[in-house]
């Protein structure tokens, strides 16, 4: 009898099995393809706005067989609307009501529209409100607001959108700005042993 209920312990206290792999897939990109290229995003972050489109870019120029472009969506938690009022989620809306075939086109609606959605454009207003403005987002590239807003709450977003934050935390990202930041420090300390160099060889 303990043995069975140690048994079903351990089975309830189990993480849940994610229905599908973290992440959106751009273009149904290869499985076999020799590059794979994942992108680490928040639909409100400044820096995202200018890395995605370049991205995006470079995946269309190689194509699906050659580069597979997945994008995760990591909501940093410094932006009041990353997460809290359901732009991840939203993504998840999307991309289940249209099958995939518009999120990357949500992601550029969003990123389009990032000015109203920044935390000084909606400093005044309540999630409700900032949620109302997502359903217009989402219903100007043709998403019904009726079945936008039912997935928006439902449990299955809900828990895609908390699992795929949990995956992006295990992954370490380098970002662009690191990329440039290590490039400067590294021009900078190189002028700094160069002058070293120079007042020894005038003594």
């Amino acid at each position: 009898m303990a043995v069975v209920f140690m048994v079903m312990t351990l089975a309830g206290g189990q993480v849940p099995i994610p229905p599908r792999h973290a992440g959106f897939v751009y273009r149904c990109g290869h499985n076999n393809a020799p590059i794979h290229f994942d992108l680490y995003i928040d639909l409100t972050c400044s820096d995202s706005l200018v890395a995605f489109p370049t991205v995006r870019k470079v995946a269309d120029h190689y194509g699906p067989d050659k580069l597979r472009l997945t994008t995760f969506l990591f909501a940093l938690p410094y932006h009041r609307n990353a997460y809290a009022t359901t732009k991840v989620t939203g993504a998840h809306a999307v991309d289940i009501i249209t099958r995939g075939n518009l999120t990357y086109t949500w992601f550029a609606t969003v990123f389009n529209n990032i000015a109203s959605l920044t935390d000084s454009a909606t400093r005044n207003l309540t999630d409700i409100d900032v949620l109302n403005r997502l359903v217009s987002l989402a219903s100007a590239i043709g998403v019904p607001d009726v079945q936008f807003r039912q997935q928006i709450v439902s449990n299955l977003v809900s828990s895609l959108a908390r699992n795929g934050w949990k995956y992006a935390c295990t992954h370490p990202v380098f970002t662009f700005l690191e990329k440039r930041n290590k490039r400067a420090d590294t021009s900078s300390q190189f002028e700094e042993k160069n002058e070293r160099t120079k007042k020894r060889e005038k003594r």
